[in-house]
């Protein structure tokens, strides 16, 4: 409880009362009896009777204010010049103590500041006077300033007007949805370093999903499910692309003798599948692409994989997938959009220029400048217009593909025309990034977000190699349902 609690004060003694109050928490600890001490030293009075007089008036002050406590009435609390003289010279103690600490701080951060402006920013400035005093000499020097100028005209002339283009996206072939990621299996630390690198099969890295490496060197993938995904792709690849589909065909493609001991390799796949070596494999079967994917793994790896079964199994149906989507949708839907001669195929290749991606996304067809580009599909022109890396591109969007045309000279259609397939659009040019006049073609499927290989819809390209002619392209040559036969997954041209 406030000692002065109940006391009215009135207008003329409220100071007083106030220091009473300052003096009353002070005196139980003592601190107002040190410091009277202290000034008192400090002006060379005499400290014991300084400290007994303090004491005589607090405790005078003390006793005042008790009894007006206890009286319970309210009333002003006496106190004698002689106390009244204690409080205030306490009270300008404290002022005086206060003012001195505040005076010396600002001093210091005054000093401090004169140290900085003095010792580091004028000698800066005068340092930055100084080398601009020396450029300005040096400009006025017209064997300098001349060049320099010439440097700076030549500098901006070159950035107006050298628009490189940026290199083709790189990007992977799309791959079917439901692709695992799980890492299901747990790999044993006496694991060979293939298996630890998720790479079982010892695939050579090609831009596979998943992987990471050099062109030529063993690729290590990301997941269990990508690498064993990568074998089984790999194989309905020389199925579908290559036609091979037999144990001889399959394993001389995949083990070379350059590097293997290539008929050992097939005599242990005949046995183990129970086959001959030119007998017919049908991969599109699961269980039949599964058991070849389990051989050439143990080939490769050992018998003691860690993989599940599921592991085996969805790597075979991703890779049925991929094939289904690549190279079995009916090729009568599109037809190749210009003539010419085929440069560079889908997939990992040869920067032909310093710039452009390694990763092909589309076939090159190249001819003269100015030959006639066709629509391969019949749709929607979604984009007709400059595009990073293709110079000017047109793109159109059908009902089961969407087809890209990079590199163009002119073009006929516009964005939110529709055109018909056999339709000319453009002419073929040499934009963007580019080496020579050539048409840049690309298919992306509905089902994908990145283009595929166009030979799996063009029969006219599949099987195609580097520097082949290419079929020349009118609207009377549009392929249509009757043109072509599916026969165990291969389509067959009926005219040719």
């Amino acid at each position: 409880m406030n000692i002065l609690s109940g006391i009215q004060l009135s207008g003329k003694r409220r100071e007083v009362v106030a220091k009473t109050s300052i003096v009353s928490a002070m005196v139980n600890v003592g601190t107002a009896a040190s410091i009277l001490s202290i000034k008192a030293a400090i002006e060379g009075k005499n400290d014991l009777v300084v400290r007994r007089a303090l004491r005589e008036s607090i405790e005078e002050i003390r006793r005042a204010a008790l009894a007006v406590q206890r009286s319970g009435a309210a009333q002003e609390l006496t106190l004698t010049n002689k106390n009244v003289a204690v409080l205030e010279s306490l009270g300008q103690l404290i002022r005086d103590g206060a003012i001195g600490v505040v005076t010396s701080t600002l001093k210091w951060v005054g000093r401090a500041l004169y140290l900085g402006v003095r010792y580091a920013i004028v000698p800066l400035a005068r340092a930055i006077a100084f080398g601009a005093g020396l450029l300005f000499k040096a400009l006025a020097v017209p064997e300098i300033s001349i060049p320099l100028a010439l440097a700076a005209v030549g500098y901006f002339v070159y950035k107006r007007y050298n628009k490189t283009e940026a290199p083709e996206p790189k990007a992977p072939v799309a791959e079917p949805v439901g692709a695992s990621t799980v890492n299901a299996a747990v790999i044993p630390e006496t694991a060979s370093r293939n298996v630890k690198a998720n790479n079982p099969g010892n695939v050579r890295y090609a831009g596979q999903l998943g992987a990471t490496g050099t062109a030529g060197a063993f690729a290590a993938f990301d997941t269990q499910e990508n690498g064993l995904y990568a074998v089984a792709k790999q194989l309905q690849l020389y199925s579908a692309r290559d036609k091979l589909n037999t144990v001889e065909g399959i394993v001389g493609k995949y083990a070379p003798a350059s590097e293997n001991d290539t008929e050992r390799y097939i005599a242990f796949m005949t046995k183990r599948l129970g086959v001959k070596r030119d007998t017919p494999l049908d991969l599109k079967d699961p269980a039949v692409a599964e058991a070849l994917l389990r051989g050439i793994l143990i080939q490769e790896s050992g018998h003691n994989l860690p993989y599940t079964d599921q592991q085996y199994a969805d790597a075979v149906r991703r890779s049925i997938a991929y094939r289904k989507e690549t190279y079995e949708r009916a090729a009568s839907s599109l037809l190749i959009p210009t003539t010419g001669v085929l440069t560079s195929p889908f997939g990992l290749r040869t920067s032909p220029k310093p710039g452009a991606s390694t990763y092909h996304q589309g076939v090159d067809i190249a001819a003269a400048q100015g030959t006639p580009v066709y629509a391969a599909n019949s749709g929607v022109v979604v984009k007709a217009g400059p595009a990073s890396g293709y110079g000017t591109l047109l793109s159109i969007a059908g009902d089961s593909v969407t087809t890209r045309y990079g590199h163009m000279r002119k073009l006929f259609s516009k964005e939110g025309e529709r055109v018909t397939i056999g339709q000319q659009i453009g002419e073929m040019g040499n934009e963007g990034v580019s080496t020579g006049p050539h048409l840049h073609f690309e298919v992306i499927p509905i089902t994908a977000t990145r283009p595929v290989d166009p030979a799996g819809y063009l029969p006219g390209l599949a099987g195609a190699k580097q520097q082949s002619e290419v079929a020349q392209v009118t609207p009377q040559s549009k392929p249509t349902a009757t043109n072509y036969i599916n026969v165990d997954g291969t389509l067959i041209r009926l005219d040719s």
